[in-house]
């Protein structure tokens, strides 16, 4: 009984355990369907996905890399690792055309990095900041939906801080405007999923200009092999998404 009892408890915990991390990247997950969608084929969005979900997988959690989730005290640490990510998504994208396996690795990098954006908006004061700096410019009423997005180019410089658990916890009901902080900070990372995307083609066509076209076309519509790059299917948590069930 003594047995039954630790293996019920054992079980328990680690449901528990999963359904926070899936919760986390159900959020991501609904974010980045509905900044894509009618832009990426629902087959590479299942990878994009795939890629945020990765980052709740135990080898990526807060108390290991907690720059993944704007959790480190250093807000530097997320910045850094997100040009990071950018720079993995470039290097294979330039084979994306032709190899099925670098068109997954792209967007699977693309994933991982739009789960740290997505922190970036709900654990950090970016919004506070915002509202603040509105209503000092006598702006007391304003479509906090349609906020001025972060720039990045200043973002290490500007201050920002990681909110509380508490303070996180409050955002769900906490009024900005006619909405929520909570509800605010999702649609600002909706329209932030669709910037990064376009933000993206520019970049390759910068980079790759005789194979942009071939490139961009297939990260959107070309389709995947996998879902996860070969490198880590072993350990791949893999997301519920619609299209590959």
């Amino acid at each position: 009984m003594q047995i039954y009892i630790s293996n019920f408890l054992t079980l328990t915990l680690l449901l528990l355990s999963f359904n926070q991390a899936a919760f986390a990247s159900d959020t991501d997950r609904s974010i980045i369907q509905e900044a894509l969608n009618g832009i990426v084929c629902p087959r590479n969005i299942d990878v994009i996905v795939e890629g945020a979900y990765y980052q709740g997988h135990r080898m990526n959690s807060k108390e290991k890399k907690p720059e993944r989730h704007f959790e480190s005290d250093t807000l530097d640490h997320s910045f850094r690792y997100i040009k990071a990510e950018r720079k993995k998504i470039l290097n294979a994208a330039r084979d994306a055309g032709p190899e099925p396996e670098m068109r997954t690795r792209a967007l699977f990098h693309f994933g991982m990095m739009l789960h740290t954006i997505n922190a970036f908006y709900q654990n950090t004061n970016f919004l506070e900041k915002e509202e603040k700096k509105l209503a000092d410019s006598g702006s007391n009423s304003f479509d906090p939906y349609e906020m001025e997005l972060i720039d990045w180019s200043e973002a290490e410089k500007a201050g920002y801080k990681k909110l509380s658990k508490e303070e996180r916890n409050k955002r769900a009901t906490k009024q900005l405007q006619n909405s929520t902080y909570g509800k605010v900070a999702r649609g600002l990372a909706i329209r932030e999923a669709a910037r990064q995307w376009d933000y993206l083609e520019g970049l390759l066509r910068n980079r790759y200009p005789q194979d942009a076209d071939t490139i961009v076309a297939a990260l959107k519509s070309a389709g995947c092999d996998n879902l996860v790059p070969e490198e880590i299917k072993d350990h791949a948590l893999h997301a519920r998404t619609q299209s590959s069930q």
